[in-house]
């Protein structure tokens, strides 16, 4: 839990202001949900692309 507050903490007192400026205030309650499902994204495409196989320039990598 210490680690996720480490991320989203941060983000979010920059993202505020920012989207303050932007006029855009009301984009940051979709923030903790797009933050926990930005951490499962990272993950599943990392143990993907280190146990499957994909196509690159028409070549297979593994």
């Amino acid at each position: 839990m210490i680690p996720l507050s480490a991320k989203v903490i941060p983000e979010f007192l920059f993202l505020l202001p920012v989207s303050r400026f932007f006029q855009k205030t009301r984009l940051l309650n979709y923030y903790p949900v797009a933050a926990i499902i930005y951490i499962i994204y990272v993950l599943w495409i990392g143990i993907y692309a280190n146990l499957g196989t994909y196509y690159w320039k028409g070549r297979q990598v593994k």
